[in-house]
């Protein structure tokens, strides 16, 4: 009959575990993870796409608006990353113990333990932030629902879809109804959307602080998503 040597079965143990943990180990999707407030930032607006709340807009923004959006990203928690190691050395150790029993439970420890740091690698936060907007020459305006409308009696209106398609305007394509900048109004909660610029260079930090610099975000269309709670 063929012998094993003793530590054979962790030697193999670990030829499966460890490559599962550098699986798990693979860092987050830079897409979905930014790894800062201002790569969160740059990202969303590399995006197109913003949904916040409206908090400046009016006859004396000179043709700008803000909104205020909220950011999530993570931070690694390099205590951690540094746990997680130590517990690969660990492992390792474990493998050459030569009693079976102690060298299965201390293997089955450490792997609760690396599963528990693995989950703990990032954290994620999330901030609000006032994003000030550059406002489109054409841009649109949009309602999410069609507007409040009452019958002679004075009873809030239903809408045939003849009527729906009317007020969807000429171009059904576009999001939810027709409004003009009239509709818009402070602490709504609003999607901008804006018009990717290809060949603008980068900003830099000054510029990004700068309150009337031309690097801001061109909006091309807002829609309406909710009005303000009273």
């Amino acid at each position: 009959m063929r012998r094993y040597h003793p530590w054979l079965s962790s030697v193999l143990l670990l030829a499966f575990v460890l490559p599962a943990f550098a699986a798990d180990e693979k860092k987050p999707d830079p897409t979905k993870t930014p790894k800062d407030k201002q790569d969160a930032y740059d990202k969303m607006v590399t995006a197109g796409e913003l949904t916040g709340k409206l908090v400046h807009w009016g006859e004396n923004s000179q043709g700008y608006l803000s909104v205020e959006v909220r950011l999530k990203y993570g931070v690694p928690n390099l205590g951690e990353i540094q746990a997680l190691n130590n517990c690969k050395i660990e492992l390792a150790k474990a493998a050459q113990i030569t009693n079976a029993y102690d060298r299965q439970r201390r293997l089955t420890e450490l792997q609760v333990d690396m599963a528990k740091h693995q989950a703990n690698l990032v954290t994620y936060k999330e901030e609000a932030k006032t994003v000030d907007l550059q406002v489109g020459p054409d841009m649109k305006v949009r309602m999410a629902e069609p507007p409040v409308g009452f019958d002679e009696k004075g009873t809030v209106k239903k809408y045939t879809a003849k009527e729906l398609k009317e007020l969807k305007g000429p171009d059904p394509k576009l999001p939810g109804y027709t409004a003009t900048a009239v509709n818009l109004a402070q602490d709504q909660i609003v999607t901008v959307y804006l018009a990717k610029k290809k060949d603008t260079a980068k900003p830099t930090p000054k510029d990004k602080d700068d309150k009337v610099g031309e690097n801001r975000p061109q909006v091309t269309m807002i829609l309406i998503r909710e009005e303000p709670k009273k």
